[in-house]
């Protein structure tokens, strides 16, 4: 049997037109850049992440050599020649300042992509790091400068914390994506200490917003 609809079609009593606007696509590219953006992290963080310091504690990772070695001698029970190994946390410091306005979204997907990986401690680095108030956003809580010695921190951010950035360079391993489109070198900004970019000793790659984050893949995986 068919159906007349015009019928039902009547019954509703609509005023002015039909709002027919679909969010279904502006989401699906939302979702698709997202996972995008989550996956050139990942690759980018894999490649940094060679370099690691991983320790030694209590735990049940692997056998212990040594104490294998010695155990005819200790009696040690197997079960105490094992060893754990911890893998220390990468910094990933974003610049929420003023300044860094139109990058604040992306920095904020990072943050949340990040959030996902217990590898990874998250920061906000506003306007660079201070000696005494670091704020961790994953911990809650500050850490003073010398937290960050010896330790791979990935930055997001202009030259407004430039300073700060190349003293971390002399103790950290410190990755700068930079968004500065203000000045083509440290020393010509005023907060900067008369620094230049020939001062700073990690690796700096120019990163305005997500499409150039995504075409960095290549040149720091190569």
């Amino acid at each position: 049997e068919d159906f007349d609809y015009s019928e039902d079609f009547d019954s509703y009593n609509y005023s002015g037109e039909i709002e027919r606007k679909s969010f279904y696509n502006s989401i699906s590219l939302e979702e698709m850049r997202m996972r995008r953006l989550a996956t050139t992290f990942a690759l980018i963080v894999s490649k940094i992440a060679e370099d690691y310091s991983i320790y030694e504690n209590d735990g049940d990772d692997i056998w212990d050599i040594k104490r294998l070695m010695l155990r005819r001698f200790t009696k040690e029970p197997l079960s105490k020649c094992r060893l754990g190994l911890e893998r220390e946390r990468l910094i990933l410091a974003l610049d929420f300042s003023g300044s860094c306005i139109p990058q604040s979204r992306f920095f904020k997907r990072l943050s949340e992509i990040a959030s996902k990986n217990k590898d990874i401690e998250v920061f906000d680095a506003s306007n660079g790091f201070d000696l005494e108030d670091n704020y961790s956003i994953t911990d809650n809580q500050s850490y003073k400068f010398d937290y960050f010695k010896n330790r791979i921190v990935i930055f997001f951010g202009d030259f407004d914390g430039g300073a700060s950035l190349v003293r971390l360079s002399k103790i950290a391993k410190v990755y700068w994506f930079s968004c500065e489109d203000r000045y083509d070198d440290l020393c010509e900004h005023g907060w900067c200490c008369g620094y230049s970019l020939e001062d700073f000793k990690g690796k700096y790659y120019r990163c305005l917003d997500e499409n150039d984050f995504i075409k960095l893949t290549k040149k720091i995986r190569s």
